[in-house]
Protein backbone atom coordinates (compact mmCIF):
# COMPACT_ATOMS: atom_id res chain seq x y z
CA UNK A 1 0.00 0.00 0.00
CA UNK A 2 1.14 3.45 -1.52
CA UNK A 3 -1.39 5.65 -0.20
CA UNK A 4 -4.76 5.64 1.74
CA UNK A 5 -7.07 9.13 1.74
CA UNK A 6 -10.19 8.93 4.28
CA UNK A 7 -12.22 11.78 4.27
CA UNK A 8 -15.07 11.55 6.82
CA UNK A 9 -18.30 13.27 8.28
CA UNK A 10 -17.87 16.32 10.44
CA UNK A 11 -20.17 16.70 13.24
CA UNK A 12 -21.45 19.84 13.66
CA UNK A 13 -24.03 21.30 15.93
CA UNK A 14 -27.24 19.92 14.51
CA UNK A 15 -25.94 16.79 13.85
CA UNK A 16 -24.72 16.71 17.50
CA UNK A 17 -28.54 17.85 18.77
CA UNK A 18 -30.04 15.25 16.34
CA UNK A 19 -27.44 12.79 17.95
CA UNK A 20 -28.70 13.60 21.08
CA UNK A 21 -32.84 13.77 20.27
CA UNK A 22 -32.40 10.01 19.18
CA UNK A 23 -30.79 9.39 23.03
CA UNK A 24 -27.01 9.12 21.96
CA UNK A 25 -23.99 10.84 23.12
CA UNK A 26 -21.09 12.02 20.66
CA UNK A 27 -17.15 12.13 21.74
CA UNK A 28 -17.23 15.52 21.54
CA UNK A 29 -19.90 18.44 20.99
CA UNK A 30 -17.48 20.80 19.45
CA UNK A 31 -17.15 20.42 15.39
CA UNK A 32 -13.67 21.28 15.76
CA UNK A 33 -12.65 19.01 18.25
CA UNK A 34 -14.63 16.20 15.90
CA UNK A 35 -12.52 16.80 13.05
CA UNK A 36 -9.05 16.06 14.97
CA UNK A 37 -10.93 12.87 16.67
CA UNK A 38 -12.59 11.78 13.38
CA UNK A 39 -9.06 12.36 10.77
CA UNK A 40 -7.11 10.65 13.87
CA UNK A 41 -9.36 7.60 14.22
CA UNK A 42 -8.88 7.13 10.19
CA UNK A 43 -5.34 7.08 10.26
CA UNK A 44 -5.05 4.85 13.06
CA UNK A 45 -7.85 2.52 11.74
CA UNK A 46 -5.14 2.76 8.41
CA UNK A 47 -2.55 2.03 10.33
CA UNK A 48 -4.59 -0.73 12.29
CA UNK A 49 -5.28 -2.66 9.35
CA UNK A 50 -1.60 -2.30 7.52
CA UNK A 51 -0.29 -3.56 10.45
CA UNK A 52 1.52 -0.65 11.18
CA UNK A 53 0.68 -0.48 15.10
CA UNK A 54 -0.60 -3.39 17.35
CA UNK A 55 -3.87 -4.21 17.99
CA UNK A 56 -3.21 -2.85 21.72
CA UNK A 57 -3.63 0.55 20.20
CA UNK A 58 -7.20 1.96 21.92
CA UNK A 59 -9.26 5.10 21.98
CA UNK A 60 -7.50 8.63 21.96
CA UNK A 61 -4.20 7.62 21.08
CA UNK A 62 -4.14 9.05 18.02
CA UNK A 63 -4.15 12.58 19.28
CA UNK A 64 -1.71 11.98 21.94
CA UNK A 65 1.05 9.41 20.98
CA UNK A 66 3.04 10.68 18.47
CA UNK A 67 5.12 6.76 18.11
CA UNK A 68 1.34 6.17 17.16
CA UNK A 69 0.95 6.73 13.58
CA UNK A 70 0.29 5.72 9.68
CA UNK A 71 3.09 6.24 7.37
CA UNK A 72 0.77 6.25 4.27
CA UNK A 73 -2.84 7.27 5.50
CA UNK A 74 -4.09 11.03 4.85
CA UNK A 75 -7.38 11.72 6.87
CA UNK A 76 -9.62 14.59 6.78
CA UNK A 77 -13.34 15.79 7.70
CA UNK A 78 -16.06 17.57 5.58
CA UNK A 79 -19.36 18.89 6.75
CA UNK A 80 -20.41 17.68 3.17
CA UNK A 81 -20.17 14.54 3.94
CA UNK A 82 -22.47 11.69 5.97
CA UNK A 83 -20.11 8.71 5.23
CA UNK A 84 -16.76 7.68 4.73
CA UNK A 85 -14.73 7.80 1.80
CA UNK A 86 -11.80 6.20 1.09
CA UNK A 87 -9.32 5.77 -1.66
CA UNK A 88 -6.53 3.05 -1.59
CA UNK A 89 -3.41 3.11 -3.88
CA UNK A 90 -0.88 0.24 -4.36
CA UNK A 91 0.81 -2.22 -6.49
CA UNK A 92 0.30 -5.79 -7.01
CA UNK A 93 3.47 -7.54 -8.36
CA UNK A 94 1.40 -8.83 -10.72
CA UNK A 95 0.27 -5.40 -12.73
CA UNK A 96 0.78 -5.78 -15.98
CA UNK A 97 0.52 -2.12 -16.23
CA UNK A 98 3.66 0.31 -17.72
CA UNK A 99 2.59 2.75 -14.53
CA UNK A 100 3.79 1.05 -11.76
CA UNK A 101 6.29 2.26 -8.85
CA UNK A 102 9.70 2.93 -9.70
CA UNK A 103 12.43 3.64 -6.64
CA UNK A 104 14.22 6.97 -7.32
CA UNK A 105 17.82 7.43 -8.26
Amino acid sequence: MHFVQIKCPLLTSERIEAAAARGHKTVTTGAYSSMAIRAAASAIGVARALGEVGESVGEGRGLKDWDCYSSVASASAGIELMHNVVIVMGNSPISQSPVRDRPCR
